[in-house]
């Protein structure tokens, strides 16, 4: 995996992690706010999972740095970007089966929803849940064929939103496709809420995809074809 760039000031707050450690000390939320030099509300928005800038974090963590231990700014924040990547390696080493290896990973009212814009109207819309999750899964195997653990995504961070992209060669019909696939990953105290995906397909004579995408003919209905450009 290539390295992720995170472009946010701001980091997600391990709520849990932060109330354990103020607990641990014996003090209020206003305690903690007073020996960071922060408000109380500032603590309570942190124990309710929300974000804070990167140098708030580092003033938090050096107020709970006493009786001989060391807080960290990673032990106090949510890596998003290792949610996400966990999710689509699931999605790459396990196809089918890809659910319940990440259902752990994701929040109750969870929904995935799939831009499939001029290809089968069946793989657009939204999933609602783990099941609707397998629904689409199950019905995407059943249509397109891949190779496992082929995957290099790459991941971004900006402003508690994770996005992921990669590159993967599908078998449909006997026919390859190299199919560009962006995701946008929202997180509601840790875990994914929901997940926006985007695809685009190329005909096996394409190349050069991932920098451009160049202009093509219009898609020829559900049919593909070796020089088809169509979002699906």
């Amino acid at each position: 995996m290539s390295e992720p760039n995170r472009a946010s000031r701001f980091l997600p707050i391990d709520a849990r992690k932060l109330k354990a450690l103020r607990i641990q000390l014996g003090w209020t939320q206003g305690d903690l706010a007073r020996f960071a030099g922060y408000s109380e509300r500032l603590i309570r928005k942190a124990e309710a999972s929300g974000s804070l800038s990167v140098g708030t974090i580092r003033d938090i963590a050096q107020a709970l740095s006493v009786c001989g231990r060391t807080v960290t700014v990673e032990q106090l924040t949510i890596d998003l970007i290792a949610i996400a990547h966990q999710f689509v390696q699931s999605y790459d080493a396990h196809g089918e089966a890809m659910v319940c290896r990440c259902e752990h990973l994701l929040a109750e009212h969870f929904v995935f929803c799939n831009s499939a814009q001029n290809f089968d109207a069946m793989f657009s819309g939204g999933w609602n849940g783990r099941f609707g999750l397998q629904q689409f899964t199950e019905l995407f195997f059943a249509n397109f064929e891949r190779q496992s653990n082929s995957l290099k995504p790459t991941f971004d961070y900006m402003n508690s939103y994770v996005s992921a992209r990669y590159l993967e060669t599908l078998t449909y019909q006997g026919r390859a496709l190299q199919v560009v696939v962006n995701q946008m990953f929202q997180f509601n105290r840790g875990l994914i809420c929901r997940i926006d995906q985007e695809c685009r397909a190329y005909g096996s004579r394409s190349l050069n995809i991932l920098s451009e995408f160049p202009s093509g003919p219009e898609c020829c209905g559900n049919a593909i074809h070796p020089d088809c450009r169509c979002q699906f």
